[in-house]
């Protein structure tokens, strides 16, 4: 095999990789995993902050929104956005989350959403930039 074969077969190689990648970092929704939401408008306009989740002496952690213009956001809705608790929402049952998360599985209405106490949800987004899931993590 001459080395130009070498070569060439490399560059093709590291090229589909790029492509696989890529092909996965597109199709994978985008995620703010931490934050605290501000105001979900009549509108859909919701603004919300970067947040951490930090130590605290009582109920073990507390979120807390990170400071800057550069961690307020202001996104849009999607029309077919979900809204997730890990509690209540008209279910019976008790609190119910995902695994290693700890956001809520419990599918809940927008209106029953808004009204409810919800910790550092997880905002997850389209490739227009609409969210399209908030889930409240459970926080006792």
């Amino acid at each position: 095999m001459r080395p130009f074969d070498v070569k060439k077969r490399m560059i093709v190689g590291l090229i589909a990789v790029a492509v696989v990648a890529g092909g996965w970092w597109v199709v994978s929704p985008r995620t703010a995993d931490v934050t605290v939401v501000e105001s979900i408008s009549d509108d859909g306009t919701v603004v919300w902050r970067d947040a951490e989740i930090r130590k605290a002496e009582s109920n073990n952690t507390d979120v807390h929104a990170l400071e800057g213009p550069e961690h307020r956001h202001t996104s849009r809705l999607a029309a077919d956005a979900e809204f997730y608790a890990p509690l209540g929402c008209g279910s019976p049952g008790g609190v119910q989350i995902a695994p290693f998360s700890g956001v809520g599985t419990v599918k809940c209405t927008r209106e029953q959403f808004a009204g409810a106490a919800v910790y550092a949800p997880r905002l997850t987004f389209n490739p227009a930039g609409e969210i399209t899931e908030i889930a409240g993590r459970y926080h006792p």
